[in-house]
């Protein structure tokens, strides 16, 4: 399976990031998280971040922030420098 994907470094933090119109429908994403962000075996990262562009309200897109341990993070301050930084913004 091929997966097209971004990975950015925010304060430190390293990040792997995907859209989610590209992730397959049978794809448990804590499981990918843990396989992608472990050193060695898959690319290596602190946290996986799904981008969605389905715009909701006046936001243009949502995004899903996962640690490297699988659990879902509320909030990452370094993942967002990084989104900000797709998303054109500051430029």
């Amino acid at each position: 399976m091929s997966l097209p994907f971004i990975k950015m470094a925010g304060c430190g933090n390293d990040f792997v990031i995907i859209e989610s119109a590209d992730i397959p429908r049978n794809m448990e994403l804590k499981k990918f998280a843990r396989a992608v962000c472990r050193a060695g075996t898959g690319i290596g990262a602190n946290g996986l971040v799904v981008i969605d562009r389905t715009p909701i309200g006046d936001a243009h897109f949502s995004v899903t922030i996962v640690n490297r341990s699988g659990l879902e993070a509320e909030m990452c301050g370094n993942a967002a420098r990084c989104i900000a930084r797709l998303a054109g913004c500051g430029q």
